[in-house]
């Protein structure tokens, strides 16, 4: 019974959260702004009514500890548009594909991207019914950034199964891009044959 004990106390704890890397190419810049991230969920506020109606939750998002202070902060001030954390949406459509994230076999799913967008998002289901963006690669077509890579490096145990209130976030995001109209660099890189 001791050994057991003593096992169980020597093996580490599962890891929390998503763990995500993200680089981002800003118009302009030679080498993009990399950084990594933890997201996790939070639990739902409780209220001090009588009958308890069901509540979304929230997401907190850590820096990894060890990076540039200027890209963590450019990678935090992005990140929480470009997360995905929900139940299944209508643009998302499941396969059947299993995928490997950190050594857990994920189901895999597509999501649509707005016409005119040149992006790519894949995503897996970290929970039942619970979909994280795994994978995400886009050039918007305005604003200050070229492109943005997006990748889920390990999914470990989230700490909540209500889903962030915000938690589509990453809709909005393409959205918005798929509407702003080309930037300068976008008309600039035309060329015109006389």
């Amino acid at each position: 019974m001791r050994w057991l004990l003593l096992l169980l106390i020597a093996l580490p704890a599962p890891a929390q959260g998503l763990h995500y890397r993200l680089k981002l190419w800003f118009r302009g810049s030679e080498a993009p702004v990399e950084g990594r991230f933890t997201v996790d969920t939070t639990l739902p506020t409780r209220s001090f009514n009588r009958v308890q109606k069901p509540r979304l939750g929230g997401w907190v998002i850590r820096p990894v500890a060890g990076e540039d202070r200027v890209a963590e902060a450019l990678i935090l001030a992005r990140a929480p548009s470009l997360l995905f954390l929900s139940t299944p949406v209508p643009q998302a459509s499941r396969t059947s594909v299993r995928v490997t994230v950190g050594g857990r076999p994920l189901p895999f799913w597509g999501l649509r991207t707005p016409k005119g967008l040149v992006a790519s998002v894949a995503m897996a289901e970290i929970a039942p019914r619970t979909l994280a963006v795994m994978d995400l690669t886009a050039q918007p077509r305005g604003g200050d950034l070229a492109r943005v890579e997006l990748h889920l490096e390990s999914a470990g145990r989230l700490t909540s199964a209500a889903p962030p209130q915000d938690g589509t976030a990453l809709l909005g995001t393409l959205d918005t891009w798929a509407k702003e109209p080309a930037g300068p660099a976008d008309a600039a890189a035309v060329t015109v044959l006389r």
